[in-house]
C-alpha cells in the first residue's frame, strides 16, 4: 500500500515526512518535468513537498480517481491547488493537473515520474 495521502498532506507534518521517507527505497529515482532530469535518492523526492510546504502552506494535492495498478507499477492522476505565495506579485489561486507514475519493488518505491505542464505553473506564479 502506497502512502498517496502523505504526498497531499498540508501542511507537511514531520511524522508524514518520516512515513513518506520510509516508503522510498534509498536509491529511489525521481523524474519531475519541472527540472527535466532524473534525480536519485530519498532527498530528491522529499525536497519537493518540503519546498511547497514552505511556499504554499495551504496546498492540496487531490487524487482525481483511484490509483491504477498493474504488477509493480502504479499510476495516479491528481490536481494541485494552492494560494499564490504572499510577497510574490499578487496573491491568487494556483491550480494545475498532472499524473504520477510509481514503480515498487519489495514494498518500497524505486522510481517516481511526475508529469505536468510546468508552463501552466510558471504562468500562474508570474502573474
Amino acid at each position: 500500500k502506497l502512502p498517496f495521502h502523505l504526498l497531499s498532506s498540508s501542511p507537511l507534518e514531520q511524522r508524514g515526512h518520516a512515513a513518506l521517507k520510509a516508503t522510498l527505497a534509498p536509491s529511489v529515482e525521481y523524474f519531475n518535468t519541472s527540472n527535466g532530469a532524473v534525480k536519485a535518492g530519498v532527498d530528491a523526492v522529499t525536497e519537493v513537498p518540503v519546498l511547497l510546504s514552505g511556499m504554499m502552506p495551504d496546498r492540496r494535492l487531490t487524487l482525481l480517481a483511484a490509483p491504477v495498478a498493474s504488477g509493480n507499477q502504479v499510476a495516479v492522476q491528481w490536481t494541485f491547488k494552492a494560494t499564490h505565495p504572499s510577497g510574490v506579485k499578487e496573491q491568487g489561486p494556483v491550480t494545475f493537473r498532472g499524473a504520477s507514475f510509481f514503480r515498487v519493488e519489495q514494498g518500497r518505491i524505486v522510481w517516481i515520474g511526475d508529469y505536468y505542464n510546468h508552463a501552466t505553473l510558471e504562468g500562474q506564479l508570474a502573474r
